[in-house]
């Protein structure tokens, strides 16, 4: 479940299509080749 303020990527249904990346309204995504820690 999403907490606010927290991005949250469901990595087995992300295509890496980078759609979310402009509608982003804060600019905070960005695609990189493995998940981090923080998601």
């Amino acid at each position: 479940m999403a907490v606010k303020g927290k991005i949250v990527v469901d990595t087995e249904k992300c295509k890496g299509c980078e759609v979310c990346i402009p509608v982003c309204p804060t600019n905070v995504i960005e695609m990189v080749d493995e998940v981090n820690g923080k998601g």
